[in-house]
């Protein structure tokens, strides 16, 4: 039997890479929120606030399709990083 990569398959393709990116994604905010409510000394780390705009976006990106809003998001490159304790910050 000759495998077609017809456009329906293809469409489910691409929705199964989405649900395992965004399950990626969820699994990376869980490893966050079990670090953020270990106890730990707070300790000073650069975040870039442009990485944590494309994430928040990405994982906000379904959501925003579905209510038909277009969300346009431009970042400046040479933005400085901050420094914020890892338990505040999306990175750790």
């Amino acid at each position: 039997m000759q495998r077609e990569n017809t456009p329906q398959k293809q469409h489910v393709l691409d929705v199964l890479h989405f649900v395992a990116d965004q399950a990626h994604r969820s699994g990376e905010i869980i490893r966050r929120m079990r670090h953020f409510v270990r106890k730990n000394e707070p300790k000073q780390a650069p975040l870039d606030l442009g990485d944590a705009v494309r994430e928040v976006t990405a994982l906000m990106r379904s959501d925003l399709n579905h209510a038909g809003v277009r969300l346009d998001v431009h970042i400046e490159p040479s933005l400085p990083p901050i420094y914020t304790t890892a338990s505040s910050s999306s990175k750790s």
